[in-house]
């Protein structure tokens, strides 16, 4: 662009009047005249009344085409054989690309991004308003990584039961996702106070062994009859029904969902850790060896009570969800989520409706979707939103007021801070059109904008987020969300519910 400029000021000095734009066709059709040179066809519209433009192809040897036209309107199309030229005071946008045409409409019930403003990647902050501590943002940071316990912590999963959160994330010693990964958890009554992570709060221990190398990653804790059970899998999953096994205690060889019961004491007392245990009726072919050393057993040797609870996870129909006087957040679709194992994605129901959606991530720095009017209904085929997305993984619920809201990575380009930044929480009040928008957190104010500890896959920013609506008591009413800053510490931040208001 800049070199076709200088060259329209070249020619519109050496010319008078005439702007002149090499390789540009901006009379496609028309009559013509058989002229044999640039300057004859100048000439020809200068002595054709009206006349504001020209047009000279020098690509059909030996005969030449000079169009001409009487438009006040500048337009066409780049050409490599064809010269044009325009009068600067009788031609709108003369010497100008025009703007390209609009993009066709979107289809009916297709998400999409109507936040003024924002996404602006030369801005601080992608453009997007902060919410800072004067709104009531309390932030904590859960574990700083350390190369004794851990340099990789990410993917990190919350949920709200009983009056505690619960906190789970994978960690491993340098690089991502690599054998031996393992699950840590915290825990908290009011959301700032955390134990200190010390190395004895592993989860779900190493399951790898030099004949079957594996990495796990943490799941979205289920509640079957009231009770709560953290999961974990080698293969990534953000939704129920466990997306890999035909049923829950099917024996397929997918089937490699780990369970775990775990009550959390009153007061911040330390939590009860039940046995840790395969889904599958039968330890999953390849994990024998891991499974004797770490004292993992199948669903079929865990006690009735524990059978019953799976047997929960199994009804569909009823999500394995806290009550929604606990929380609005549910990883889960009733009647299932579509028959496909696409791991990073979020589901909401939208409002006023008996419709939902799944958002996914895509490699295109947007979100794609499908749908379906009833959860009797087949899920539509995946399709593309025009929401920005800097491709990282997402979380979406329903907020009190009715909204619905989605956290994630809207900043594809941005200048200021190349990586996953900030963690933004948009809303709407449709599930359709998503207008307004608000940063939560960012690598900027928590001080660290890139990794301490180089790794595979490491960037800047916090990313992978998730997120639960706490509905009281009031003293910690808020979503709170989380993430992991430069896939190495873990951060909580609480958001009043105030702050997302449009």
């Amino acid at each position: 662009m800049a070199l076709l400029l200088i060259q329209m000021v070249v020619a519109a000095a050496a010319g008078g009047d005439w702007t002149v734009v090499p390789k540009w066709n901006a009379i496609p059709s028309g009559d013509a005249a058989h002229i044999d040179s640039q300057d004859g066809c100048q000439a020809h519209c200068d002595s054709t009344p009206n006349c504001t433009q020209w047009t000279w192809n020098y690509g059909h040897k030996p005969k030449y085409y000079c169009f001409t036209s009487s438009s006040t309107e500048w337009g066409g199309l780049p050409s490599d054989h064809i010269t044009s030229g325009c009068l600067a005071a009788s031609v709108h946008n003369c010497g100008h690309p025009p703007p390209p045409p609009p993009s066709p409409p979107l289809p009916p019930n297709t998400p999409r991004w109507e936040v003024k403003g924002a996404p602006k990647g030369a801005e601080p902050f992608c453009g997007f308003k902060m919410v800072t501590p004067a709104d009531g943002l309390v932030t904590t940071v859960v574990y700083n990584a350390t190369l004794e316990l851990g340099a990789y912590n990410h993917a990190a999963m919350l949920d709200y039961h009983n009056s505690t959160f619960f906190l789970t994330w994978k960690n491993s010693p340098v690089d991502e996702d690599t054998p031996g990964q393992r699950i840590l958890f915290s825990y908290s009554v009011d959301g700032e106070g955390w134990p200190v992570t010390d190395g004895t709060n592993v989860l779900f221990p190493n399951m790898s062994t030099s004949a079957n190398p594996a990495a796990l990653f943490g799941g979205p804790t289920a509640i079957l009859n009231g009770k709560r059970y953290a999961t974990a899998s080698p293969h990534q999953f953000c939704l129920f029904p466990y997306p890999y096994a035909s049923s829950v205690t099917s024996t397929d060889p997918g089937n490699v969902l780990l369970l775990r019961r775990v009550d959390l004491g009153p007061n911040g007392a330390p939590p009860r850790l039940g046995p840790i245990f395969w889904a599958s009726a039968t330890i999953p072919q390849g994990f024998e060896a891991a499974s004797a050393r770490e004292g993992v057993v199948p669903s079929s040797a865990m006690d009735a009570e524990t059978r019953a609870d799976l047997a929960a996870l199994e009804n569909t129909a009823v999500p394995p969800c806290a009550g929604e006087d606990e929380t609005l957040k549910c990883e889960a679709c009733v009647g299932g989520c579509g028959n496909t194992t696409r791991c990073e994605r979020t589901h909401y129901e939208v409002p006023s409706s008996s419709g939902d959606v799944i958002l996914q991530r895509s490699r295109d720095h947007i979100l794609t979707f499908s749908s379906r009017p009833n959860s009797s209904a087949p899920w539509s085929a995946d399709t593309p939103t025009t929401i920005p997305d800097v491709d990282a993984n997402l979380n979406a619920g329903t907020l009190p007021n009715g909204r619905v809201f989605l956290v994630s990575n809207p900043c594809p380009d941005n200048e200021v801070v190349h990586g996953r930044d900030p963690l933004v929480v948009s809303s709407s009040r449709d599930g359709m059109v998503w207008d307004a928008a608000v940063g939560v957190m960012s690598c900027v104010p928590l001080g660290q904008c890139g990794p301490r500890y180089p790794g595979k896959a490491k960037g800047p920013g916090p990313s992978y987020p998730q997120a639960v609506t706490v509905l009281g008591p009031s003293a910690i009413e808020g979503l709170w969300v989380v993430a992991t800053n430069n896939k190495e510490d873990v951060v909580v931040a609480k958001v009043p519910f105030a702050a997302l208001n449009d």
